[in-house]
């Protein structure tokens, strides 16, 4: 008795709608959550069949069937939505067992557990996925597709900087392949130097605190040449670890074509400069000196002599200081490139002065040279 009490009371209380029927549909009990779903009271519950609470529809089109296939001992299970005044449509997960007596089926107990909110969330969770999914492909795409190399790194600890993953770009720009590159640490084997407007540590600091950060940053290649590189990184989840989306955009052409208008620019005030100095030399030892001095300095040359006639010979008048004695000499106009220079009155140059049929060389380290009548 104590134990029939119990079960009773675990009935009475559960959170899923149970209730019984005798071979004539008609109800040995419910309990109370079944009782408040449908809106009975205890005492209306024994005068009731099925239909008279489900409905004569749903009961004959959904429910008639799986009554009688466990009144024959066979149990059931099936899912089917029932409208609430107050909670609206409900989804039930339904089971049906034989309600037996000794041996005879007597009957059937059904229980009712609502799954609306698991559904639900089951379809949200489906959603996120799908979602998700589209995400990654799109992400993916754009991560193949990019004319950046994207790289994605390790964050954090002794790992720090290790290639996780990069797209085609980045084999395209480093030299590696994919397969080389996952493993390679980007900040010891690619990096060849320090990023120009920060640090590493300050960088990882911010990207730590979950912030972007940008620089423009040089990098060797497989094959030992440099780059220039304008990089943007940014902290991701990957797979569930912390990781840094690196993205880099090689612009090596448009910071040496800056750098060289820079030098055009540097060596145009230089000029401007020597041309002002040159004005205010009085004498014609002054001015050789002077020009000299300009020569080595703009255009960077490492020996440097003017020479000027006397007679029928070229006399160095002033020389560059890197002109030993002995290698500054007079030349008989005609002879050599300066002298054959001074003769035609046109300009001699070339890369090797060695290898010119007219060159006189005072030095065997001599060789790219130009010659230049004045």
């Amino acid at each position: 008795m104590k134990k029939l009490k119990q079960y009773k009371m675990a009935v009475e209380s559960s959170e899923d709608l149970m209730a019984a029927v005798n071979e004539e549909y008609e109800y040995l009990f419910a309990n109370s959550a079944y009782r408040d779903f449908y809106g009975l009271s205890r005492g209306e519950v024994g005068n009731k069949k099925v239909e008279d609470v489900v409905g004569e529809e749903s009961f004959e089109e959904e429910i008639k069937n799986q009554l009688d296939l466990c009144l024959q001992g066979k149990r059931a299970r099936y899912e089917m939505t029932r409208k609430n005044p107050d909670l609206g449509d409900r989804l039930f997960k339904i089971f049906y067992y034989p309600l037996k007596n000794e041996k005879d089926i007597r009957g059937v107990v059904a229980v009712l557990r609502d799954i609306t909110e698991r559904r639900q969330a089951e379809k949200k969770l489906q959603e996120t996925n799908r979602r998700l999914e589209r995400s990654k492909e799109r992400y993916q795409k754009y991560f193949e597709n990019s004319g950046d190399a994207i790289f994605v790194l390790r964050m954090g600890g002794e790992s720090h900087g290790e290639i996780l993953e990069a797209n085609s770009t980045a084999e395209e720009q480093t030299g590696y392949t994919r397969e080389e590159l996952v493993g390679m640490n980007i900040i010891e084997d690619i990096a060849a130097s320090e990023p120009l407007e920060t640090t590493f540590e300050e960088a990882n600091e911010k990207l730590e605190e979950g912030g972007t950060v940008n620089y423009t940053q040089k990098k060797t290649s497989k094959d030992g040449s440099e780059y220039w590189t304008e990089v943007v990184v940014t902290p991701l989840r990957y797979e569930g670890e912390k990781a840094n989306l690196s993205i880099n955009r090689d612009v090596t052409q448009r910071i040496e074509a800056s750098r060289e208008r820079d030098e055009q620019r540097n060596k145009l005030r230089n000029l401007h400069s020597a041309v002002e100095e040159l004005q205010h030399q009085e004498t014609e030892d002054e001015v050789a000196r002077t020009a000299v001095e300009v020569a080595e300095k703009m255009l960077e040359f490492e020996y440097c002599d003017i020479s000027i006639i006397n007679g029928n010979y070229l006399v160095p008048k002033a020389n560059s200081s890197k002109v030993e004695p002995g290698e500054a000499k007079k030349f008989r106009v005609g002879d050599g490139v300066a002298g054959n220079t001074m003769e035609t009155g046109e300009t001699i140059w070339g890369d090797n002065i060695v290898e010119h049929p007219e060159a006189k060389p005072t030095n065997e380290e001599f060789r790219a040279f130009i010659s230049v009548p004045i």
